[in-house]
């Protein structure tokens, strides 16, 4: 990981240990359990009556039609 990317993975890093009330060590610690996104996933394909695939990759396909400009992250690793 390049400085650029430490910096900004440690400052990430202290946030979520301060919301979280616990150490740096313990906030970079993997979370257990599926993530987030498969939770969020799965709650939409049972809503919408489809599968866990479907539902990723339709926002699989929302994010690369998306015509938000992110040229300003580009250079994140350099």
């Amino acid at each position: 990981m390049n400085a650029k990317m430490e910096a900004i993975w440690q400052r990430v890093l202290a946030k979520r240990a301060k919301r979280l009330g616990v150490s740096l060590e313990e906030a970079a610690k993997p979370l257990t359990g599926k993530p987030r996104y498969i939770q969020a996933a799965e709650a939409a394909a049972a809503r919408r009556g489809v599968s866990v695939e479907t539902v990723l990759a339709d926002d699989l396909k929302l994010l690369q039609n998306d015509a938000y400009d992110f040229s300003e992250y580009d250079n994140l690793n350099d």
